[in-house]
């Protein structure tokens, strides 16, 4: 079955098609998913150029995915730091109205006692 022009390719259609360049185009825009299916749907010898295409495709996005993951990874860690910090400071406050509250507590049973 043959998309037409206004549908993306399926990696099958890809896989069979002799048009280089429209292989090409398809393989810039393909999704890691699509890869990984054509990869599967072509020659794997060692001559066949589309399969090597996909395969260097398919580890261009994979990198591309991973370096997004690390960016992302990074901005967490820094917001992660960030109330950590916020979190060192509330504690140090927490801490001393505990002492001031413990303070005031004693002050008021002594003064109950005399």
């Amino acid at each position: 079955m043959r998309n037409s022009g206004s549908q993306r390719k399926t990696p099958q259609e890809i896989a069979a098609s002799t048009n280089e360049s429209e292989q090409h185009e398809w393989l810039l825009k393909a999704s890691i998913r699509e890869l990984q299916e054509l990869i599967h749907s072509v020659a794997t010898h060692p001559g066949s150029s589309l399969y090597q295409w996909a395969k260097t495709a398919l580890a261009v996005k994979i990198s591309e995915a991973l370096i997004e993951s690390i960016d992302r990874v990074e901005a967490s860690s820094r917001r992660l730091e960030t109330h950590t910090i916020w979190l060192k400071y509330l504690t140090a406050g927490l801490l001393a109205l505990t002492a001031v509250l413990s303070y005031l507590t004693y002050l008021l049973l002594r003064v109950e006692h005399r």
